[in-house]
C-alpha cells in the first residue's frame, strides 16, 4: 500500500510538473487565433480546409492537391498544374489595404516559378524565375533578390508597415530586406488562394508543398515571426488530460 501511495505521489509531481510547462510554453507562444486566417491543414476533412482562428475563412481543394507529411504534423502538396489551387472565398476581413503579414512554410520540389498564398488585385506572395520571391502590392511588385532553397523547408514573410511605410521580406526568421512605398493594397473582388493565382494561371504556380500559412492585419515583428515558426503548442488541457490517463492506468 505504501508503495502504491508514493507511485501515486511521483506521478501526481510529474503531471503538476508537466502542466506547469506546458502552459508556460503556450504562454510565450505567438496565438494563431489572434490572425485573420491561420491554416495548419491538420484537419482537412475531404475538400476542405479549416480555418483555425475561428474566424470562418475555410479553403476548398480544386484540382490534384494532397494532404501529405508537412513542417509540422501535415501539409498540402501541389503539382503545379492548372487548377490544382486552394481557394477561401472573398471577405470583407482579407481585403486588406494597409497593414499585413503574410507567412508560411515551402518546401519547393522545383526551381521554377511558384506561389503560396495572394488575393489576386491585392497583395500577394508568389514566387519568380528561380523561387526569387516577389512582394507583390497589387501595381507595385518588389522582386526581393531573396530565393528560399528547393527541397527544403523555408520560412517566408512579407510584412507591411503601412505606419513606416516599408514592406519586408524576412527567411527562416531573419530580416533580408526592405522597401519604402507609400502604397495601399487595393480592394480586390477576387477569393485568397493558395497555391496559384485564381484566373492568372500562366504562371506563378506551386510545384512543393506549404505548411502553416498564416494572414494577420498587423505588422508580426522579427520576435512574433520566430514564434510563429515553432510548432502549435499542445494546449495545457490536452496535455493534462493524457497524464492524467497515464496516471489512472498505474
Amino acid at each position: 500500500m505504501e508503495e502504491t501511495l508514493m507511485k501515486d505521489i511521483f506521478w501526481t509531481v510529474v503531471l503538476v510538473a508537466v502542466f506547469t510547462i506546458s502552459f508556460a510554453l503556450t504562454s510565450s507562444a505567438l496565438d494563431r487565433k489572434e490572425a485573420v486566417a491561420f491554416w495548419d491543414f491538420e484537419d482537412v476533412k475531404g475538400d476542405v480546409v479549416p480555418d483555425i482562428t475561428g474566424n470562418g475563412h475555410e479553403g476548398a481543394i480544386k484540382g490534384n492537391v494532397d494532404v501529405t507529411d508537412g513542417k509540422y504534423g501535415q501539409g498540402l502538396k501541389f503539382d503545379g498544374k492548372v487548377g490544382s489551387v486552394v481557394i477561401v472565398e472573398n471577405h470583407k476581413a482579407l481585403q486588406i489595404t494597409e497593414d499585413i503579414t503574410m507567412e508560411g512554410w515551402v518546401f519547393p520540389t522545383s526551381p521554377n516559378q511558384g506561389y503560396v498564398v495572394g488575393k489576386q488585385g491585392s497583395y500577394g506572395m508568389p514566387l519568380w524565375n528561380n523561387l526569387e520571391v516577389k512582394w507583390v502590392i497589387w501595381g507595385g511588385d518588389w522582386f526581393t533578390g531573396i530565393q528560399p532553397k528547393v527541397d527544403e523547408w523555408n520560412h517566408i514573410a512579407l510584412v507591411y508597415d503601412f505606419k513606416a511605410k516599408t514592406r519586408l521580406i524576412y527567411l527562416n526568421g531573419k530580416e533580408e530586406g526592405d522597401q519604402k512605398t507609400t502604397m495601399t493594397m487595393p480592394v480586390s473582388p477576387h477569393p485568397l488562394t493558395l497555391g496559384q493565382w485564381v484566373t492568372l494561371t500562366g504562371q506563378e504556380r506551386l510545384i512543393g508543398i506549404i505548411d502553416d500559412i498564416g494572414i494577420w492585419n498587423r505588422p508580426l515583428s522579427a520576435d512574433e515571426l520566430n514564434k510563429s515558426m515553432e510548432p502549435s503548442p499542445v494546449e495545457p488541457k490536452d496535455k493534462l488530460a493524457t497524464m492524467w490517463s497515464m496516471l489512472k492506468k498505474r
